[in-house]
């Protein structure tokens, strides 16, 4: 059963791929803190917010890793998961204000999706490793809830001990009882470079579009592309092809 469920889990499925769609609006919503808020206090905002939000990525791609995304509770529970994300999305340009009760407790549903979904697997491994990393997480996202009801230096207080708390767990368990697989990691991550490369490609179209045609709007348009072009050059060709034995290497 467990040689049956990695095996199928080395290739990303349809539904995580409309999972990371989801995530990568998110990750344009932590972008417009830094438009709204052109100074250090809004980069260090958009820096916690998009780390916890990232954790809680992370952790969808470890469940999936473990198991394929064939099953229907493992589908329900992803689009679950993707519906709580984007509200948690809606809720992040003013996650640091009046979002923050919704951004609370948004994260709280989606740390408990994302603990129900692992406990369904029914793998006696992974489930003693999750029971291990869920009262961290839960603790983070009842945190997060208590910055809503806050504002100035307490809200950032309460994000940042909220970070270290869900991230100790990486310390304290590590990849114990899970069965990783390297390659599947690296083609999620890969593809979701691509949606979010797409998606800046798309926003630089958009943004021309409302421009007046001329040199400046061309030389912007070539150099935006350019950028993205570079990126994912550095990515897919320079150093994705380290990525599968580096996790292997980590595994051991």
């Amino acid at each position: 059963m467990a040689n049956r469920l990695t095996q199928a889990a080395e290739r990303v499925s349809t539904v995580e791929l409309l999972f990371d769609l989801v995530f990568v609006f998110t990750i344009t919503q932590v972008t417009e803190i830094v438009v709204e808020h052109p100074r250090w206090s809004g980069v260090g905002q958009a820096a916690l917010i998009l780390a916890v939000v990232w954790w809680m990525y992370d952790a969808f791609a470890w469940l999936t890793n473990q198991a394929p995304a064939d099953s229907t509770v493992l589908r329900i529970g992803l689009v679950a998961a993707m519906v709580s994300f984007l509200l948690m999305a809606v809720a992040i340009p003013d996650a640091f204000g009046d979002g923050g009760i919704l951004f609370g407790f948004t994260y709280l549903a989606v740390v408990l999706i994302h603990f129900g979904l692992f406990a369904s697997l029914g793998r006696s491994g992974s489930a003693r490793s999750m029971l291990r990393v869920i009262p961290f997480n839960a603790a983070g996202a009842v945190l997060l809830i208590i910055a809503g009801f806050v504002t100035g230096p307490a809200d950032w207080i309460l994000f940042a001990v909220a970070l270290v708390v869900m991230v100790s767990t990486s310390f304290t368990s590590g990849p114990t009882g899970f069965d990783l697989g390297a390659s599947h990691f690296v083609e999620r991550h890969g593809l979701l470079m691509i949606i979010a490369f797409g998606e800046s490609i798309v926003s630089v179209g958009v943004g021309a579009g409302h421009h007046e045609f001329g040199a400046q709007m061309i030389v912007g348009t070539v150099l935006s592309v350019a950028i993205v072009a570079a990126l994912w050059w550095c990515y897919f060709v320079v150093g994705r092809h380290r990525g599968g034995p580096v996790v292997v290497l980590l595994r051991r």
